[in-house]
């Protein structure tokens, strides 16, 4: 199994002694708007196509406000930790190898 949220939870279950009162992020790697978009695009099978960005403006102030939240501060997950504890947690291109996109 690869899906980091299920493997992670089926171990609270099965091993609550371990992780009650734990918390974790849960990540596969650390990746800004920019890096997904080239990815995904790359996936598509079209690598050299521009990034897709969002005007400042976009979605109103709650899009703002968020935006400037991971602009400043973003996740935390420990991804060393979180690979160590289960070494098959996908990134990105794994999970894209995975489930290739359908382009329609």
């Amino acid at each position: 199994m690869y899906l980091g949220l299920g493997v992670f939870s089926a171990r609270a279950f099965s091993d609550p002694e371990r992780w009650i009162g734990r918390s974790l992020e849960l990540a596969g790697e650390a990746l800004t708007i920019s890096d997904i978009g080239h990815r995904l695009a790359a996936a598509e099978g079209n690598p050299e196509r521009e990034a897709p960005s969002l005007p400042p403006d976009a979605g109103g102030p709650e899009m703002a406000l968020m935006a400037r939240w991971f602009d400043e501060h973003g996740y935390a997950a420990d991804i060393n930790a979180l690979r160590l504890e289960h070494p098959d947690l996908l990134d990105l291109d794994g999970w894209l190898r995975r489930h290739p996109l359908a382009m329609s």
